[in-house]
């Protein structure tokens, strides 16, 4: 059986930086595409599209969405060539970029009319950005979960809860993280053998219809590590929504020598913290290099109804 082609689409400057982040950790069950209005490409990927709309010409439209979302419609053609035979799709734009938010706009809607599975991954401005900034991108984001079958915010000032004090780059690093870290494990459990594996299908009935997505991970070791590790994926300071209502659940747990009573209770915790009608599908995977640290990652679906 033929192995799933899933592309990452890296848009504008902070979309790059993570694809290059994938790059560089050599992580192999994905194609990658670096997408950027620069002339001169600031990345190691050899798939990059460098787009560009009249519309810029004399202006100072470079660092606006709407350009963003522009060039890439004049390049339409080109990104339909490149989407050909795609089972899923990740489209992902950092954090501080401008047009990154536009052209992940208008990339998901034409993978929508090719009928492609895709997940979008975008990072929230930082305050200091602006408020107009801000209201600019939220209404990128609600046309963003009206094309793509699923969207991770990245809420960029929930950071500090995270690191506490710490740089502006170490910061847009750990953002850049989080969305690696998506778009590893969903890859890794479709197409790498695990003791417990997704399938593709698993991943299209729970990203269909789909808005707004929760995604947590969290990490323990020693005598409470599942404590540790359920514990922070089930009450994410990442994400400004919660388990509430969801649908659908997915569960990755990786250590090492896993036991059943391990699993159990991740699951038994994580029914706790949602309706028992939810469904879930659990990966598993048991590998040596995570020695004592067991990892416990969650996403949640909420499936969208008529005037959402």
């Amino acid at each position: 059986m033929l192995k799933p082609k899933i592309k990452v689409f890296g848009m504008g400057g902070g979309g790059c930086d993570i694809v290059d982040r994938l790059i560089g950790e050599q992580f192999p069950y994905a194609e990658y595409y670096a997408v950027n209005i620069d002339t001169q490409p600031l990345t190691r990927c050899k798939n990059y599209f460098h787009v560009w709309d009249k519309s810029a010409e004399g202006g100072g439209a470079l660092v606006n969405e709407l350009y963003g979302g522009k060039a890439v419609e004049s390049h339409s053609d080109k990104f339909v060539d490149a989407l050909y035979e795609t089972d899923l799709l990740f489209i992902v734009s950092g954090v501080g970029d401008c047009v990154g938010y536009g052209m992940s706009t208008v990339l998901a809607h034409i993978a929508e009319q090719l009928d492609i599975t895709t997940m979008a991954i975008v990072a929230e401005p930082f305050k200091f950005e602006g408020e107009k900034r801000r209201q600019e991108t939220q209404m990128w984001y609600n046309k963003l979960k009206e094309y793509a079958d699923g969207t991770v915010v990245i809420p960029s000032e929930k950071v500090a809860c995270v690191l506490g004090e710490g740089s502006y780059a170490k910061a847009m690093d750990y953002i850049n993280g989080v969305a690696v870290d998506i778009i590893k494990n969903i890859s890794d459990y479709i197409t790498a053998p695990k003791v417990l594996n997704l399938d593709l299908g698993d991943i299209r009935e729970f990203l269909s219809g789909s808005g707004q997505l929760y995604y947590g991970t969290g990490s323990g070791s020693g005598e409470d590590r599942l404590e540790k590790a359920v514990g922070t994926a089930l009450n994410s300071p990442m994400q400004n929504i919660s388990l509430d209502g969801a649908d659908r659940v997915l569960i990755f747990v990786a250590g090492k020598n896993l036991a059943l009573e391990d699993v159990n209770y991740i699951a038994e915790r994580l029914r706790g913290a949602v309706s028992p009608s939810t469904d879930i599908i659990l990966g598993a995977d048991m590998d040596d290099s995570y020695g004592d640290t067991i990892k416990v990652s969650v996403m949640a679906a909420y499936v969208k109804t008529d005037g959402e």
